[in-house]
C-alpha cells in the first residue's frame, strides 16, 4: 500500500515518460486512517513496502540494495523510538477533553447536526452556528467572512462544515484558510455521519447513530 505511487512513478520513468504534477484539482485525503502513523502495524507495513521496492528494482545492483536496505532499517530504528516516546504520554485525558464545536449550516441542518452530535464518543460543546448563504437571517454567531473572528473570540476547537450549503470546494478553501486556527469535521448530504481527521498520529473522528 505504500509503495505503489513510488514503484508507479519509477516505472513510467524507467519508460522514457515523465511525472507531471497535476493542480487543477483538489482532494480531501484524512492522512493516516488506513494505518495509524508510529504504530507497529505502520512501522511493519511501510517500511517493508520500501524494502520490497529496493528488492523489485535494485536486486542487481547488490551494493546499492544494501546501502538502501541499511537506511531504511536505521529509518525504522529512530521511528519506533519516537513511537515508543509518544506512547509514555497519557493521550486519555486529552482525548476525553470537552471540545467546542460550530457548525456551518442553515437552520433546519443545524437541527439535524445537534441529533447527530449526540452520538459521538467524544465530547462536544455546540457553540453556535454560522451561516453559509446571503440569504439565511435566522439568528447565528456570524457568517463565514467573519468566521476566523468567531473562532478566535470563541475559542473554538471544532467547526463543522455541511456540504449542499457549501460544495465541496468551498470547504476545502476553509480548511486552508483556517487549519491552523481550528480542527474540522465535514457532513455530507444525506449522509448518516460526520468525519473528520485532523492529526495524522491520531485516529480520526466518526460521528453516525449506533
Amino acid at each position: 500500500m505504500y509503495g505503489e505511487d513510488i514503484d508507479l512513478s519509477y516505472r513510467i520513468k524507467k519508460t522514457g515518460f515523465k511525472n507531471y504534477y497535476f493542480a487543477e484539482t483538489d482532494i480531501i485525503h484524512f492522512k493516516g486512517e488506513s494505518t495509524q502513523k508510529n504504530t507497529p502495524d505502520y512501522l511493519k507495513y511501510f517500511y517493508g513496502a520500501m524494502k520490497m521496492f529496493v528488492k523489485k528494482h535494485y536486486s542487481e545492483k547488490k551494493a546499492t540494495q544494501l546501502l538502501m536496505y541499511s537506511a531504511v532499517s536505521v529509518s525504522r530504528f529512530f521511528s519506533g523510538i519516537k513511537r515508543m516516546f509518544l506512547n509514555a504520554f497519557n493521550k486519555k485525558a486529552i482525548q476525553r477533553k470537552v471540545s467546542s464545536l460550530l457548525i456551518v449550516a442553515g437552520h433546519q441542518r443545524f437541527n439535524e447536526m445537534i441529533q447527530l452530535i449526540k452520538f459521538s464518543k467524544k465530547p462536544f460543546v455546540i457553540s453556535g452556528r454560522i451561516t453559509a448563504t446571503h440569504s439565511d437571517n435566522e439568528l447565528a454567531n456570524g457568517n463565514l467572512k467573519n468566521l476566523a473572528t468567531v473562532i478566535k473570540k470563541e475559542k473554538i476547537n471544532y467547526v463543522l462544515f455541511c456540504q449542499q450549503e457549501m460544495s465541496y470546494f468551498m470547504i476545502i478553501d476553509m480548511f486552508m484558510k483556517y487549519r491552523s486556527q481550528s480542527g474540522f469535521l465535514i457532513h455530507s448530504l444525506n449522509c448518516g455521519s460526520i468525519i473528520g481527521s485532523n492529526k495524522k498520529d491520531e485516529r480520526g473522528i466518526i460521528i453516525a447513530e449506533e
